[in-house]
């Protein structure tokens, strides 16, 4: 039996979507695709999207473009119970997805939870009527929307295959100083290059303790971490919960959905 406080993960093939709670602020960070937020009970936030800064209240949805920097800030002590969804971008039909298929999306996976008990009927009718939507676009932000940069597009595709590399590293494939890179790679992106190889890492992360059996010592290991605490710190910062609470969320949402089959 799912608590009010548990969370819970549900997957479709374009999409994945968490109902959780936060306790604490998340850290700023992007995804590399489209990413839906609303917060569905909870004392008022706070969400910073690059030099915006938004009202974070519950029945609001908001939708960041891919690579778009934000952060979510909760009250000290509050408690936000949060549906974030996150749109895959190995998909085709997304790579270029305009706002009704995201909204599609999105209804298709707070429908799951609708129907897994998880969240009561109510909260799909706020995303169906959702006029209360921002979109928040990176040029809107304050961000550049394309890489035009060759060197930098070079660097972002080594990125992609190896995040750990080093700073010093990647200067010299781009072929100008460190901190040249540094500061061309920032603006740009509107992210250090840790800071965009921390995005690669914590989808790869995202995937690995939803869906896989591997421990998560493995994976913590797997993704360059010192240590399985290290990289707990860096998945509850940016996630809201531990990588061990998101695979039993992962694991609760397949639990209901095989209920449901055997109840139909």
């Amino acid at each position: 039996m799912l608590q009010p406080h548990d969370a819970v993960i549900v997957s479709e093939l374009f999409g994945e979507a968490a109902l959780l709670t936060l306790t604490h602020s998340l850290a700023t960070q992007a995804r590399s695709g489209f990413v839906m937020m609303m917060p569905i009970a909870g004392p008022e936030g706070r969400l910073v999207a690059g030099d915006a800064v938004f009202s974070f209240t519950p029945g609001r949805m908001f939708v960041l473009e891919p690579w778009q920097v934000f952060s979510v800030e909760v009250p000290k002590g509050a408690a936000v119970r949060l549906f974030l969804c996150r749109m895959r971008t190995d998909q085709p039909a997304h790579q270029n997805a305009s706002a009704p298929n995201l909204f599609e999306t999105a209804r298709g996976l707070l429908a799951k939870l609708v129907l897994r008990r998880a969240l009561p009927p109510k909260s799909l009718a706020m995303l169906v009527h959702s006029a209360n939507c921002t979109k928040i676009s990176r040029a809107v932000a304050g961000r550049n929307t394309v890489v035009t940069d060759f060197r930098i597009r070079r660097v972002v595709r080594h990125l992609h295959g190896q995040p750990d590399c080093p700073v010093d590293m990647l200067a010299r494939l781009a072929g100008i100083g460190t901190q040249h890179f540094f500061d061309r790679f920032r603006a740009c992106t509107g992210l250090t290059p840790r800071g965009y190889a921390n995005v690669i890492k914590l989808e790869l992360a995202l995937d690995r303790v939803a869906h896989n059996d591997e421990s998560l010592s493995d994976v913590s290991q797997a993704l360059g971490f010192a240590n399985q605490s290290h990289f707990t710190r860096f998945f509850r910062h940016r996630v809201g919960i531990n990588p061990r609470a998101y695979r039993s969320g992962a694991a609760a949402g397949r639990r209901a959905a095989e209920q449901l089959c055997i109840a139909e």
